[in-house]
């Protein structure tokens, strides 16, 4: 393990490259502990008074001094933590994601753009359209077997900040370590963390893709694809990359990971001998017309139009 250690180390690096000179702060149309509710526009969030954490003050304050949209002459205000909120996974549970501080958040997303051009630098794959690849490829080994699909459980939960600073460059870790939040609001409680990001992070997702599919390379797997926590591998490389994934700290969700016979699963796809078989999902019932359109659509997507499930919705 301490080989594979070293190694996973070195391949990091080689995948991250240099430290930026300056990150242009992105924004995206989700809320953030500054902009609530509707007001989450970009004009809402330029015109609002940006929240940092500590720690991001000093590359905020860089990283704004030649945008005058941002650069108004205000401080920001320091934040400890950030906010704990809930969204529907599916009909039985919800995902568990935080609302980050507006400014350190913007920071957050830049570091998530660049880290998606080092990633398509060093492997070959765009990760703005990686989801279609992965469907088809799960299309694909559903037919001919060849490939596993891995699903890991709560990935973002189990991504350790000791893994993350073992891992990742000392100037790399110094820049992520001071754009996350080193603690969560949850019940007018500040809870320390020991996951490194959470959902809801500018950067996790891309920070998961880099982790996991730089682990494949070194573990001489002759075919990998990543998206998030999506893993593809090839067939007879699945056991020696999920018992590297547990010794790190992860969990395959073995309820859908599958390795062999004739079904495969990945970013939404799932494949039974080839034929697309995943059932429309509905989070919650039905209130309004555009709800009963989306799932006439989804209905139709799957053949099933003019059927009397169809025409219900209709």
């Amino acid at each position: 393990w301490l080989d594979v250690l070293h190694h996973w180390r070195q391949e990091i690096k080689l995948a991250l490259g240099p430290l930026p000179k300056v990150l242009v702060p992105g924004f995206s149309g989700g809320s953030d502990l500054s902009n609530h509710g509707k007001q989450t526009t970009i004009p809402d969030k330029l015109s609002s008074r940006q929240t940092v954490y500590p720690g991001s003050y000093s590359v905020w304050t860089h990283a704004i001094q030649h945008i005058p949209a941002l650069n108004r002459g205000l401080d920001p205000i320091l934040v400890r933590a950030n906010e704990f909120f809930t969204v529907p996974k599916d009909c039985t549970r919800n995902r568990a994601c935080c609302m980050e501080a507006s400014g350190s958040l913007s920071l957050q997303l830049a570091v998530g753009g660049l880290l998606k051009a080092r990633y398509r630098k060093r492997y070959g794959v765009d990760l703005r359209y990686a989801k279609p690849i992965h469907m088809k490829l799960a299309r694909e080994s559903s037919l001919h077997g060849g490939l596993a699909t891995i699903d890991l459980s709560r990935a973002s939960d189990t991504m350790a900040k000791e893994l993350i600073r073992v891992l990742l460059p000392s100037d790399w870790c110094c820049l992520l370590e001071s754009l996350r939040a080193s603690h969560t609001s949850l019940g007018g409680k500040r809870v320390y963390l020991e996951k490194f990001s959470s959902m809801g992070n500018g950067f996790t997702f891309e920070l998961e893709t880099i982790l996991f599919r730089s682990l494949a390379a070194i573990l001489s797997t002759e075919k990998a694809w990543c998206f998030g926590d999506d893993i593809i591998v090839g067939a007879k490389c699945a056991d020696v990359m999920m018992a590297a994934l547990k010794y790190f700290g992860f969990s395959p969700n073995m309820n859908k990971t599958f390795c062999d016979g004739p079904f495969r699963e990945s970013c939404g796809g799932d494949f039974f001998g080839g034929w697309f078989v995943r059932p429309p999902h509905i989070e919650e019932p039905p209130s309004q017309p555009q709800h009963w359109v989306s799932l006439a659509n989804k209905l139709g997507r799957l053949g099933l139009a003019r059927t009397a499930a169809w025409w219900f919705c209709v």
